[in-house]
């Protein structure tokens, strides 16, 4: 298998995984319509972390791996609409997605795309701990899906 084939094998990989790791969350939120223990900052922030991503690849003409990002970014911001149609409270995730765009811009103005993509790579506690912290403080977490 040469080079070439290799990265367009983990790309395949990364955008099937990337597409279904926010499956089992949107499937809860539809048919159960409950948000308790659920993060609105995980979907914001996951959307807009991924939104820096596509900027990133199409940058560096990664384009292999555009189908990966755009399934996490239209993922996320589903999951964010789903939460705030069940009646999450989604106004401060959404400022803090912002304040993570317009870092990631600043970032990238002063620092380039190199530093931006290896920013982003270590990024997914950003997102992560919100999501972690929301389930830990519901008495019953029942908004949120085990295999997410």
């Amino acid at each position: 298998m040469s080079g070439d084939q290799f990265a367009n094998l983990v790309a395949v990989v990364a955008t099937a995984v990337t597409f279904v790791q926010v499956v089992p969350q949107v499937v809860r939120l539809v048919r159960l319509k409950r948000t308790e223990g659920a993060s609105p900052a995980w979907a914001a922030i996951g959307m807009v972390i991924n939104i820096g991503w596509t900027a990133y690849v199409i940058a560096e003409e990664l384009w292999v791996t555009i189908p990966a990002v755009l399934a996490a970014v239209i993922g996320f911001g589903l999951v964010l609409y789903l939460l705030w149609r069940n009646g999450a409270e989604v106004r401060a995730a959404v400022i803090a997605g912002i304040a993570v765009g317009v870092a990631s811009v600043g970032l990238q103005l002063v620092a380039g795309w190199t530093v931006l993509g290896t920013v982003l790579g270590l990024s997914n506690g950003l997102y992560l701990g919100p999501s972690v912290w929301a389930a830990w403080r519901s008495y019953a977490p029942v908004g949120v899906a085990s295999l997410t």
